[in-house]
């Protein structure tokens, strides 16, 4: 298997199990008003130094998938059974606030105590929110729904080119860059047949 993030290795070893795992989704938003930190289990987890809090099946995330294309793609997150104090968070401006998607595995479903580190899926700003009302348990209830806009990448991290300096960062002692150094260069001049 290809790996196209860099994944700790106990979190790797659970999401590898033959015998299934419990994953778990973390959010993270910028909030003007101080970041709102959740994530698809049911209790209060700690990570990273703070404390998410458990929305479970009240919240819901699309992602895009992970496909090579001209055009990025939004990601959309909601979150339902909010009453009467979600007018406070509407006037918020929160275009262009940070979020990001991490993805984990917990040790039992809907836990909140993680097995390794979560890996970030998704990175983006806050396009738009939106009240929404649903239909829930023969009434109604009350939510919003927020669109996340790609950043600089959808995935955790990219790079653009390769160069000397990045080999022999990651691998001293290594010299096969130096002899790609001008390879861009060399390959945009215009060649004609012979």
């Amino acid at each position: 298997m290809v790996l196209s993030r860099d994944i700790d290795s106990a979190t790797y070893a659970a999401i590898g199990d033959r015998g299934g795992f419990y994953p778990i989704v973390l959010v993270h938003l910028d909030w003007p008003g101080g970041a709102i930190r959740v994530h698809s289990g049911t209790a209060a987890l700690s990570w990273g130094g703070e404390s998410w809090a458990g929305v479970g099946r009240f919240g819901d995330i699309s992602l895009p998938g992970e496909t090579q294309g001209l055009a990025a793609q939004d990601a959309s997150l909601s979150l339902l059974g909010l009453g009467e104090d979600l007018d406070n968070y509407l006037g918020d401006d929160i275009r262009d606030a940070d979020g990001a998607v991490y993805f984990g595995a917990v040790t039992e479903a809907g836990g909140s105590t993680l097995i390794g580190e979560p890996f970030e899926v998704f990175v983006g700003t806050i396009d738009a929110m939106r009240d929404v009302v649903e239909a829930a348990d023969g009434g109604l209830t009350r939510g919003v729904r927020l669109t996340l806009s790609p950043g600089p990448s959808q995935r955790s991290s990219s790079g653009v080119y390769q160069s000397f300096e990045n080999q022999t960062a990651a691998y001293p002692g290594d010299t096969a860059g130096r002899l790609v150094m001008q390879a861009a260069a060399e390959g945009q001049r215009l060649r004609w047949p012979a």
